[in-house]
């Protein structure tokens, strides 16, 4: 089977998502993005920016994904004086009662030794989900959990979410992360 030039860009754009830097190519993927920020309500992305820009290092989304075993939507870009402005009301999500929603074939959750000792756990997206790898995740990074709920939103049935409490078996969080030595922001959204 000969596959066409036309064929092969197009495979190549969709395999690339957001990834870019130059002002064209922003240009070109805001339909794209607006398009990933469609599948979501109003209310889940209200803090994500409104377009990309020249800022923005990478965007992500399960909108292609199927089945949808975990629905998310990622921003990263580089954190403007505005965006500094903003953040200086949020209040800092403690680490130790931090757990990570992860996205690995069927395997989620975190690590048992990762328990720390709280009443109330915080799900963030596992940083591999929001960066190429998590060993890219900048050392600094400090969450701003914006809102949770542990409503069932995908079908908890076929994909188990391994050494997660009770309570967070199925959710939503949604928030910023900060990097002040990177000087990054990213944005999150994560369904599972």
């Amino acid at each position: 089977m000969k596959i066409s030039f036309l064929s092969t860009l197009i495979l190549f754009a969709i395999l690339t998502g957001c990834n870019l830097r130059n002002k064209t190519g922003v240009d070109r993927q805001n339909p794209v993005y607006q398009t990933w920020k469609g599948v979501f309500e109003d209310s889940l992305i209200d803090h994500f920016p409104n377009y990309l820009d020249t800022t923005i290092i990478s965007c992500n989304s399960s909108y292609r994904n199927t089945p949808q075993d975990i629905l998310y939507l990622t921003v990263v870009k580089y954190l403007s004086s505005q965006e500094k402005e903003i953040i200086k009301d949020l209040v800092r999500s403690p680490d130790s009662c931090l757990i990570k929603i992860y996205l690995n074939r069927n395997t989620y959750g975190f690590d048992k030794a990762g328990l720390g000792e709280c009443d109330s756990y915080i799900p963030i997206p596992n940083p591999g989900l929001v960066f190429y790898e998590e060993r890219d995740t900048p050392s600094d990074l400090e969450y701003y959990v914006l809102e949770t709920n542990n409503k069932a939103f995908i079908n908890h049935e076929l994909y188990l979410r391994f050494y997660l409490p009770d309570k967070w078996k199925n959710g939503m969080t949604r928030g910023i992360g900060i990097s002040n030595e990177k000087n990054l922001i990213f944005y999150w959204l994560v369904l599972w």
